[in-house]
């Protein structure tokens, strides 16, 4: 099972306590992503992949409107999984749509006029888990950081960012075809927002993958940085060694300094040494050593 899908389960097993916090939910679910059907008496027609989600707003619009909600399962070729449609229907479906405000029926917007309606941070903590439950996604945390909420109008797209933002996490959107996109790509926003959702234990999920992400990451970075590392040191022994050894077929060894006669035995002892292990073991400093091995290859340089 995916993720999102996990998480979305999660979520619709929270437990809404009070009318209004389930409203909320109950209106986040259907804003984004509901269709409306009007023929001799108005229905709603909602499709998800997540049946729990599916349940959810039957079980909410039941409850709070009575209606009648008629659940079916369809398959097709062009979706990959299986998906649920909700048809919700019967006297006060009209009523649910304009508390919903999910028709524009005056000169103030349907954003303006919904979010008029919720006035508490529970509220809006309701309203946001239904709209991701509707039309968010996340993507597996232990392969990229990236949540979306997909929305019909920018209009709602930049009243979701306000809100988020109020309360958890700046996000952004980006256009997508006729719809607007609400996104996170920051683990740390990613797992504030889920965490404001209430999905606890999507949050300690992501957390957990994302700290092993990091310390993958860590354990790169230094492998990288200690491969390159030796490299130099292979390097620099190499030249070293050179060096030595044009001393020794073109100069006389008995002329050098103690201190680069002693250099020399050190190279030749421990060729894959690097420079503050020679250093150690001649008991002096790592530049004090860098500057004996720098004389030596001064020296065969003037030979040839």
């Amino acid at each position: 099972m995916s993720f999102s899908r996990t998480t979305k389960e999660e979520l619709t097993r929270i437990q809404l306590r009070g009318e209004r916090i389930r409203q909320a939910q109950l209106f986040g679910l259907l804003h984004s992503a509901c269709c409306l059907q009007k023929d001799c008496m108005y229905a709603i027609s909602f499709v998800t992949e997540t049946h729990a989600v599916a349940c959810s707003i039957a079980s909410l619009s039941e409850s709070l409107y009575g209606t009648d909600a008629e659940l079916s399962l369809h398959s097709t070729a062009q979706k990959r999984s299986p998906y649920t449609e909700v048809k919700l229907t019967g006297s006060r479906v009209k009523e649910l749509i304009l508390h919903a405000v999910l028709l524009n029926t005056n000169e103030v917007s349907p954003q303006q006029a919904l979010f008029e309606k919720l006035r508490t941070k529970e509220e809006h903590r309701a309203f946001l888990r239904g709209v991701f439950l509707s039309s968010g996604s996340c993507s597996n945390p232990k392969r990229t950081y990236h949540l979306e909420i997909v929305c019909k109008s920018e209009a709602f797209a930049l009243a979701l960012c306000k809100m988020m933002a109020a309360h958890c996490c700046e996000a952004k959107t980006v256009p997508r075809k006729d719809r607007v996109v609400v996104y996170l790509k920051e683990g740390d926003k990613i797992a504030a927002l889920l965490a404001f959702l209430g999905a606890c234990s999507a949050t300690l999920a992501f957390e957990d993958a994302r700290a092993e992400r990091e310390l993958r990451n860590y354990i790169n970075r230094t492998s990288n940085c200690e491969t390159a590392n030796i490299g130099k040191t292979v390097y620099a022994a190499g030249e070293q060694l050179d060096a030595i050894n044009r001393i020794l077929k073109h100069s006389n060894y008995t002329k050098l300094s103690p201190v680069l006669r002693e250099t020399v035995e050190l190279r030749l002892n421990y060729p894959q040494a690097s420079l503050q292990e020679l250093a150690s073991i001649a008991g002096v400093g790592k530049s004090g050593m860098n500057h004996r091995l720098q004389r030596l290859i001064r020296l065969s340089r003037e030979l040839t």
